[in-house]
């Protein structure tokens, strides 16, 4: 794996001279990587590893973040599901508050390129999103996402946000969390249908009878 480097690309653009060399940027990578498939079954101590890399550098939490990201949606689909990632990101976020502000960062750079993203890419990093909304108490910046010149893929981004979110929370606690110019890309509430032809038989009816809701004090 290559890392994309959405963020320290700007630094090279620049002209800064403190980024780290190509050849030792790959070994920081590598050794990311392979502490992830080694601690993947235990996100803090993953977490804990990957922050202790011994590389003194003023770019390391970026390339440790651009790495992650880049791994998440990596294709034709990435190693883990996309809620290992969306962990990962925020263990190594609570053990080390730094890096917060770049995984805020990588988020918003990448909703900008959500036009020019794949679809598979595009599906992973709004599963990833939302576990992160969940985790930071519905809490980003919505000015993308309001107003009457949001783009489709923006708005195709939010709505399957907001699905996945829907199936993590309920629809009433959306509603109550979020802001109301975000409301129009929340799903509709899902309901049980009440008019279908089989229903009115008696036989749904027997089995409906059947069906009995355990009392809370019991």
């Amino acid at each position: 794996l290559v890392s994309s480097r959405f963020l320290t690309c700007h630094a090279e653009v620049d002209g800064a001279d403190d980024h780290l060399a190509d050849h030792d940027r790959w070994v920081l990578e590598n050794y990311i990587l392979m502490t992830i498939e080694m601690f993947g079954r235990d996100v803090d101590e993953c977490a804990k590893h990957i922050l202790s890399i011994p590389v003194m550098h003023s770019q390391f939490e970026i390339i440790v973040v651009e790495t992650v990201f880049s791994q998440m949606l990596r294709l034709p689909s990435p190693p883990s599901l996309p809620l290992f990632y969306s962990r990962l990101l925020e263990a190594m976020m609570d053990k080390q508050n730094s890096t917060k502000a770049i995984v805020e960062h990588c988020y918003r750079t990448l909703i900008d390129r959500a036009p020019d993203m794949d679809d598979e890419c595009l599906e992973v990093l709004a599963e990833a999103h939302a576990y992160h909304l969940m985790h930071n108490g519905y809490q980003m910046d919505w000015k993308p996402f309001t107003g009457d010149r949001v783009a489709v893929q923006a708005q195709r981004f939010v709505r399957r946000v907001f699905e996945r979110l829907q199936r993590l929370s309920f629809h009433q606690n959306l509603l109550h969390r979020l802001p109301e110019a975000v409301h129009v890309y929340v799903p509709c509430e899902p309901i049980a249908a009440s008019s279908l032809p089989v229903q009115a038989k008696p036989e749904f009816q027997k089995m409906i009878s059947l069906v009995r809701i355990k009392e809370p004090d019991y």
